[in-house]
């Protein structure tokens, strides 16, 4: 059978996510229009979707997966996906919500993986800028030292297979980020992911980086992106330089309640949504505006006043000192 789509949903009226995957299955069907796609939800976003039903009509199947109500949202969502396997027969491609497919899927249909992803920001781990940090957490909750694990894949897009392996791996993927939940309270699914390749020795195959091409970290998959995937980063503070980073391409879709002429131009154009002035940056650049100092920086920069016009001046003795000290 042809490989199906998979969603994960948990949303309310309060919050954009439902119109976040309408943007997404919206962008499916322009490129997949008989390809088979779910939606695994609790009961509550399944009464959501069924009473939208435009984009009801998008969905193959909603599929309701039985979660705790005292869980959060967020929690929610992180049972959801990593149950997924369980309650859909097939082979599947994982697409988190906040994702535009740009072009036909069709190679996924010839894969013969149990387990497939791409690395996280489209970079292999041991380059990865935010590589301390996960082997940090991954020490401290799993008690593993991940230094010399060979990737660190993305949760956004997860191919699985319907075998025995992707059972088993999906099985062990939950129970780890159960007991990263709630025995050492970090409700993140990746590092529970990563956790699931040592438990089972079942390793996670790498797809081309175009099935999940993340912008926000990394620009050499953005021309030929499958998908492109614009996660919820925490930087840069600015971004309406695009309306899918920015969300006002969902706050529009709330506000009209449908995928409008405007909308829609923007879903199919996804890659020449960015506004200029806009630009590229590398390696150097990327590793500043982590950093605790860059969001600092930008606000006082901002803001004006005697705080930014000193910082703009000591910006100038600063560069002296440097220049003058490094040779001495």
């Amino acid at each position: 059978m042809n490989t199906q789509i998979v969603y994960a949903l948990i949303a309310s009226p309060e919050d954009l996510f439902l119109q976040e995957i309408w943007a997404s299955v919206y962008s499916l069907r322009y490129h997949e229009p008989d390809r088979e796609a779910r939606v695994c939800c609790d009961d509550a976003t399944s009464k959501l979707i069924h009473n939208t039903p435009k984009l009801a009509s998008l969905f193959t199947e909603v599929v309701v997966i039985p979660t705790p109500k005292d869980y959060s949202p967020k929690l929610k969502s992180r049972h959801v996906k990593t149950l997924i396997r369980q309650y859909v027969t097939g082979p599947f491609l994982y697409i988190d919500t906040d994702t535009i497919i740009c072009d036909s899927l069709n190679e996924i249909d010839n894969l013969n993986y149990d387990i497939a992803g791409v690395p996280e920001g489209n970079i292999s781990f041991d380059k990865n800028i935010f590589r301390k940090g996960v082997i940090d957490r991954i020490k401290r909750v799993f008690d593993y030292d991940a230094s010399h694990h060979p990737h660190w894949i993305n949760g956004g897009v997860i191919y699985a297979a319907d075998n025995q392996k992707a059972h088993e791996f999906y099985q062990r993927w939950h129970e780890n980020w159960k007991y990263s939940t709630f025995e050492k309270k970090m409700s993140q699914d990746m590092p529970a992911l990563l956790k699931a390749e040592i438990d089972t020795g079942i390793m996670i195959n790498e797809l081309p980086g175009y099935f999940n091409a993340q912008p926000f970290m990394s620009m050499q998959y953005f021309g030929e992106a499958r998908i492109l995937h614009f996660l919820h980063s925490f930087f840069p503070k600015d971004k309406s330089f695009c309306p899918f980073f920015d969300k006002s391409i969902y706050k529009k879709i709330k506000e009209s309640g449908t995928i409008t002429p405007e909308v829609e131009n923007l879903i199919l154009h996804a890659k020449s949504s960015i506004s200029s002035p806009s630009m590229m940056v590398g390696e150097r650049t990327l590793n500043f505006m982590t950093s605790p100092a860059a969001p600092i920086f930008e606000k006082i920069y901002e803001e004006g006043g005697i705080a930014s016009w000193l910082m703009q001046k000591m910006a100038v003795w600063l560069e002296w000192i440097h220049k003058y000290t490094k040779h001495h």
